[in-house]
């Protein structure tokens, strides 16, 4: 696993790059505004192999955050 690594383009949260798996934090700050980008960008990676996995703060930082943690776990498994 690497993390804030560069892949062509673009700067990935973390990465397996032998499985092709990005993992994006989606902070709220950040983020906000670049839904549209993000998900062009997300477009472009899965057309070249990779696996995408978004996850924003507002699942980590849930009162719920069990039941949101699950939820990641179960979008992890599904990029198998």
């Amino acid at each position: 696993m690497l993390y804030e690594h560069k892949v062509d383009d673009y700067w990935m949260d973390i990465v397996d790059q032998d499985n092709k798996i990005n993992i994006e934090y989606d902070g709220e700050f950040f983020h906000k505004n670049r839904k549209k980008k993000d998900k062009e960008r997300d477009r472009i990676l899965k057309s070249n192999g990779w696996k995408v996995l978004r996850i924003s703060s507002n699942e980590l930082n849930s009162s719920n955050y069990k039941t949101e943690f699950k939820k990641i776990i179960n979008k992890c498994k599904m990029l198998f």
